[in-house]
């Protein structure tokens, strides 16, 4: 998707093109911070496949651009407790796609 239609579902709340508008820019576009904004932006939506993609899209830029902000961090870390149980599950990969990457340490809780 382009940057035009990325933030035209984001305007429009398109929850179909939500899921896909997410890690179309973190896995397409050559801007680590313009795609890092829209995952934060999106990490919080109320649909849980927004939120799990948005999540998704952190390990996707951490990979391919080897950058993360650490505000970042706090996201990933509260996806753990969403009440949706493929959010949690995602969070988790994430962690260990940014740790990898980026060297980052997580807190993990046992069981998680």
């Amino acid at each position: 998707m382009t940057r035009a239609e990325i933030n035209s579902a984001i305007l429009g709340n398109d929850r179909e093109r939500l899921v896909y508008a997410v890690l179309s820019a973190a896995l397409y576009d050559d801007d680590p911070q313009w795609a890092e904004n829209i995952c934060v932006r999106l990490a919080s939506h109320e649909t849980a496949n927004v939120r799990r993609n948005a999540i998704m899209g952190f390990g996707h830029i951490a990979r391919i651009h080897r950058a993360l902000d650490a505000r970042v961090k706090p996201l990933i870390e509260r996806a753990l407790h969403d009440e949706d149980s493929d959010v949690r599950i995602q969070a988790d990969d994430t962690m260990d796609d940014v740790e990898h990457f980026l060297k980052w340490d997580f807190q993990r809780e046992s069981g998680v």
